[in-house]
């Protein structure tokens, strides 16, 4: 079983508060050229400096290449034939709708209506909050830097086979105290999308934190609407709000999937580093959806930002409307990062997913709460203020507190 280091350790560029840019040491083993990535920042981003392995500005269409003659995904990786590796332009693909290119657009989008393609979202959409330029844009095959991303999703595979425990990797919540990596897997591989951040609001409530009075004037010492209902409702609307946009996101750029570029690599159909080709190999894959958790393999749209990512954004609104301790605001990102780094380790998502999922997330409950809020009587500057004393950059959050010898 490989070694794998802790997510803290993953190649995320942040700068301190000092303004100084630092680099943690990549999870992977492989050496990027970081020059070969180009250096613009997404306006709005929390984090000071891109995180490395991500591009901005690189094309997303699959247009015709060079000496190609054709779409790459016109024609799918699938159906190729003979031993031609071709990365330039591998996107997602794993739907039954007709080809498209991407960015998505409205007209592709009405092609796959009655397709199994998931909910393609395009940005013009008026319940589109973010746009994706908010976050920088992922790294594919033909980007050197996506590599030691991908290679960190092997090694995730072959430590699950392993039976690895979740917590050597991550600090997790109380709610998952030794869970493995298959049993993280497991709880978000088909979770109603506030099963967990319910559980959590159980836990606090259970613990005895209350709301905040600063937030929501209270009727009575004992508040039933404006406590445990509001608490309720707002899972619920904090899940609806980010999806359209994190769909959106996933549609205008089309990351293929760990299983697809496994399987790719694993009938010579896409290059990739020697070492990495080793590891696929060893991991005897029969179908593409044996590289995941699951059975059915990973869902039918694009891999990045990661949904499950987006929608754990409880460490935001919890945070406003509750007074939580300390202890309870670092068990709240813990639940949302385990949430999910779970996906990565169940083999669909690469951690730049989930940390473009988590930032995205964020941004459009701390834009949108306010308003939300107010209807029920809170003060929106009141909100707007503690939202900005309580949300945290997670491109920067450490995902374990002590590094493994």
């Amino acid at each position: 079983m490989p070694t794998i280091k802790p997510a803290n350790a993953s190649s995320v560029r942040h700068t301190d508060q000092a303004g100084a840019a630092t680099n943690a040491q990549p999870v992977q083993t492989a050496e990027v050229d970081a020059a070969a990535q180009a250096p613009a920042q997404a306006p709005n981003l929390q984090a000071a400096e891109k995180p490395e392995g991500y591009v901005t500005g690189a094309p997303t269409s699959t247009a015709t290449t060079a000496n190609q003659g054709l779409s790459p995904l016109s024609a799918r990786i699938d159906n190729l034939t003979g031993n031609t590796a071709i990365n330039e332009g591998f996107r997602f693909s794993k739907h039954s709708g007709p080809d498209i290119n991407f960015p998505l657009t409205p007209d592709q989008a009405e092609k796959l209506k009655n397709s199994n393609a998931v909910s393609p979202y395009v940005p013009s959409d008026h319940r589109v909050v973010i746009q994706p330029d908010y976050l920088p844009k992922p790294t594919h095959p033909e980007d050197p830097a996506f590599w030691p991303e991908f290679e960190q999703i092997v090694d995730l595979q072959m430590a699950r086979r392993g039976d690895a425990k979740a917590g050597e990797m991550i600090d997790l919540p109380k709610i998952f105290a030794d869970y493995t990596f298959d049993e993280g897997a497991q709880a978000v591989r088909a979770d109603f999308p506030t099963k967990w951040p319910t559980a959590l609001v159980e836990q606090f409530l259970g613990e005895g934190a209350k709301m905040d009075p600063s937030i929501m004037k209270p009727m009575s010492r004992d508040d039933f609407v404006n406590g445990p209902v509001l608490l309720a409702r707002t899972l619920g609307w904090a899940v609806s709000e980010v999806s359209p946009s994190a769909f959106a996101c996933k549609w205008n750029e089309g990351r293929a999937r760990p299983e697809s570029v496994a399987w790719a690599i694993h009938t010579g159909k896409l290059e990739a580093p020697q070492h990495i080709k080793d590891k696929v190999a060893e991991m005897k894959l029969t179908k593409p959806e044996d590289f995941t958790a699951y059975k059915e393999g990973c869902p039918k749209h694009p891999s990045w930002p990661a949904m499950h990512s987006a929608a754990s954004s409880a460490s935001l609104y919890l945070a406003v409307l509750m007074d939580l301790s300390p202890e309870q605001l670092a068990e709240a990102k813990k639940l949302d990062y385990a949430v999910a780094h779970f996906r990565s380790m169940a083999g669909v998502h690469y951690e730049t997913d989930n940390r473009a999922g988590l930032a995205l997330g964020q941004e459009v409950i701390a834009k949108q709460l306010p308003e939300y809020l107010a209807q029920f009587g809170a003060d929106p500057e009141a909100v707007k203020a503690k939202i900005e004393k309580v949300r945290h950059d997670w491109y920067a959050y450490e995902a374990k507190a002590e590094s493994l010898a």
